[in-house]
């Protein structure tokens, strides 16, 4: 297995995310839990713009499709290695971050992740406030908008935003 390959499915297994890409969304589960760790100071190299559905790499995308191919014929050696623990406890605070706290009625945990990497790439990188945010996630994504709040709240929790 390629060395990229190894090193996102160790981080995948560290953060409980699947490699399984099959569904739309897995892909972007995959996609925002590893904008979020990179946000968290697990820096895998990637780089990400605003598309459809949020944060989005097109590298990461050629990669996890690379790792599924190498996963189906079988060259999996990622058991024989391991990550430094620096890399394990940020991408342990990325897996806390992800978790649905008890208010926020979303069908899926890639709603949630979508929602807490789009907030903060809008916050981040737009350099929006929070209502210009709020704003742009009730037009784009008004599924998502209603609970706002709570992902600011766990943004800033986690020290992502201010």
């Amino acid at each position: 297995m390629e060395a990229k390959n190894r090193t996102l499915k160790l981080c995948l297994d560290e953060m409980g995310v699947e490699a399984e890409i099959g569904e739309i969304e897995n892909r972007i589960r995959l996609q925002k839990a590893v904008y979020l760790a990179q946000r968290l100071g697990a820096d895998l190299g990637y780089r990400f713009s605003w598309y459809l559905r949020g944060p989005y790499s097109t590298n990461l995308t050629a990669d996890y499709y690379s790792l599924k191919e190498a996963l189906n014929v079988g060259d999996d050696d990622s058991n024989e290695f391991e990550l430094i623990d620096n890399m394990k406890t940020q991408l342990r605070r990325a897996k806390e971050l992800f978790q649905v706290p008890q208010d926020v009625e979303l069908e899926d945990e890639h709603e949630w992740l979508e929602l807490l990497a789009s907030l903060d790439y809008l916050i981040k990188v737009s350099g929006m406030d929070l209502e210009g945010a709020r704003e742009t996630l009730e037009t784009k994504k008004a599924e998502l908008a209603p609970f706002t709040n709570q992902a600011f709240a766990a943004l800033r929790r986690f020290n992502l935003v201010g």
